[in-house]
């Protein structure tokens, strides 16, 4: 059993603190955010995700895990930190680095007087950051010595949000990305009860791993979608394509889902981050470059079929379902029903947005511009048009006959539309 801390209580640092606990490691988590902490140790999440809050109750009764705002004391009980800060997206589209070297900072000078130390990197990061920004950041703040008074190390998550949990205790690999042979010995310690494949290699090699693991399911998608553009002209339904070509052994019938678009917390900013990437290093990531094209498009093409429906946006009634990004999750990041909604505000258009969960998040985002609904049905009933933008199971269940419907997430009951149009298929 190890001590560890969790620096960060967000979505990944949330779900790593309880499932190492539920592994049988003691955990302490921290976050900067008081309110969390408080919410945190009453047995309340504050994201949503499917099973969370019963893993929350049953790891506090243990007594293994604990949560605090002061991170001395996170430090103090524990024999490593994983760092699982934010790192969103800078102005020029590179990853904004500053929440990671802050917990460096904050770690090393917690970590004084500790003989041996280990980070972990949880959050993505480019390739060469564990070694350079963060090692160097621990090394300063607490005066000690990279190899011998601390180890760092990159471990990257692969969670789906949704599935979080299920991803956490049955992983398809464990990816360290080890500094030393300590922190690989002691990583392997810690994941020993996960079963799956470990992988131990470099730290900058583990964190390329994470990007190119995500930029390839980015790529899936987009690619999915154009293939769906063309399909749609065509007449063809691009899932039955689709179900056909994945059934090649090599290329695997996952992530071929055409429809508006991705979105959420890590692809559109990981995409962006690997281009900047490429661009620093003097690569001109193509494929990457027209992945992201082709997302954007999905949006304005959405636009494009309103219009071809609707004629000028400007005072036309339009509804959307969905604000979270996927279901079973009320994250809102670049969601496609959110940033749709702010094309057609812009255009005009008064807009009316249902969601089962993330509406207050929404809220955070949208404002006012918005018309907010709770009944779905209500939505489709007094607009004129919908946009299919999430798909929550309950979509399954409503009555689109007298609408126009622009599907982007291939809903069957919608077929009945008065008007139906699929996003990417016909």
């Amino acid at each position: 059993m190890a001590s560890l801390a969790v620096v960060g209580l967000g979505y990944v640092g949330l779900i790593h603190a309880v499932g190492f606990t539920l592994i049988g490691h003691r955990v302490v988590g921290y976050d900067v955010n008081r309110s969390v902490v408080e919410s945190l140790r009453r047995g309340r999440p504050h994201i949503y995700e499917p099973g969370l809050e019963e893993a929350l109750r049953r790891a506090l009764e243990g007594g293994r895990l604990k949560f605090t705002d002061f991170l001395e004391d996170a430090v103090a009980e524990s024999e490593a930190a994983f760092i699982a800060v934010g790192t969103p997206s800078a102005p020029d589209g590179s990853a904004d680095l500053s929440q990671v070297e802050a917990a460096a900072r904050a770690v090393g000078r917690a970590m004084r007087g500790k003989k041996w130390y280990l980070v972990v990197v949880k959050s993505t990061v480019p390739p060469g950051t564990t070694e350079s920004l963060v090692a160097g950041a621990v090394a300063e703040e607490s005066g000690a010595e990279l190899g011998v008074g601390f180890s760092v190390a990159s471990n990257p998550e692969f969670l789906r949000e949704g599935t979080a949990l299920e991803d956490f205790f049955k992983p398809d690999r464990v990816v360290i990305g080890a500094g030393d042979e300590k922190a690989a010995s002691f990583l392997l310690d810690v994941y020993r009860p996960i079963e799956a494949p470990k992988i131990v290699m470099k730290p900058r090699e583990a964190e390329l791993v994470k990007y190119v693991s995500n930029v390839f399911l980015a790529l899936k998608i987009s690619f999915a979608n154009e293939v769906g553009l063309l399909a749609k002209k065509l007449g063809v339904d691009t899932y039955r394509v689709f179900e056909a070509v994945g059934l090649d052994r090599r290329i695997g019938p996952h992530y071929f889902s055409a429809g508006l678009g991705f979105g959420g917390s890590c692809f559109p900013k990981d995409l962006r981050a690997y281009i900047k990437l490429g661009d620093r290093q003097g690569v001109d990531l193509h494929i990457a470059k027209a992945s992201y094209v082709v997302n954007e498009y999905m949006l304005q093409y959405a636009v494009e079929l309103l219009e071809k429906h609707l004629g000028d946006l400007r005072g036309r009634k339009i509804g959307i379902l969905g604000l979270a990004f996927k279901p079973n999750t009320d994250d809102v990041r670049e969601s496609r029903g959110v940033e749709l909604a702010k094309i057609l505000v812009a255009r005009g258009a008064v807009v009316y947005v249902h969601d089962p969960v993330a509406v207050e998040k929404a809220k955070a985002v949208l404002g006012n511009a918005v018309v907010y609904v709770e009944d779905p049905q209500f939505l489709v009933d007094n607009t004129e048009a919908v946009v299919i933008a999430t798909a929550w199971p309950q979509y399954e269940e409503l009555n689109y006959t007298n609408t126009i419907v622009i599907d982007g997430r291939r809903v069957k009951k919608a077929r009945e539309a008065k008007i139906y149009e699929g996003i990417a298929w016909a």
